[in-house]
């Protein structure tokens, strides 16, 4: 069973497209709200395999280990809010899941979108996380978290797209840009 777990907070321009990407592919989505201000959850829960736990922002890494806690499969894929799996990457998915995905984790090539443009070069692309694992599996880190895997695992890299629309405009990317200086800073 493969169960997707997506953290947000304000993200109702984002999570219809994240979270219809993931239906065709997982046996269940765990929403992990740190109490939006804005529709998120209302639209979060339009989807029937979605199910939404409500809780103060804890952090990427805690908030992120609090959904794979509630996942009741035993594989996880976590996907941002802010990203969407490509139509490759869901048939890639869907055949992992008809044939078995073994005893591995996998990796995604994501490909961020900056002002409605894709990004190839310069250091953006490729970018290889690693995105599907074991339950056992942890996040740790303040910003740009980390998985931490218990045990060696042979690592698969996938074929499809991972899309990232973290950037809409130049304005959201000098707000994020301030916002993780304020974790770094913090950290």
């Amino acid at each position: 069973m493969l169960s997707a777990v997506v953290i947000t907070f304000n993200e109702e321009n984002n999570i219809t497209r994240c979270l219809g990407s993931l239906e065709p592919v997982v046996d269940e989505i765990i929403v992990i709200d740190a109490h939006s201000s804005d529709n998120t959850r209302s639209l979060a829960l339009r989807h029937g395999k979605v199910k939404v736990h409500m809780q103060p922002w804890r952090g990427f890494s805690q908030s992120k280990n609090d959904g794979n806690k509630l996942a009741t499969g035993d594989l996880i894929i976590s996907v941002d809010a802010d990203e969407e799996l490509s139509r490759d990457l869901q048939l890639e998915l869907i055949n992992l899941k008809n044939t078995g995905f073994g005893d591995r984790v996998f990796e995604v090539n994501r490909l961020t979108n900056y002002c409605g443009k894709w990004i190839r070069h310069s250091g953006w692309y490729p970018e290889y996380k690693l995105r599907i694992f074991p339950k056992n599996a942890y996040w740790e880190g303040t910003l740009h978290e980390e998985l931490v895997l218990p045990e060696k695992k042979t690592v698969l890299r996938l074929n499809g797209h991972l899309l990232h629309y973290s950037y809409p405009t130049v304005e959201s990317h000098l707000k994020k840009m301030v916002s993780y200086a304020d974790l770094a800073a913090k950290k």
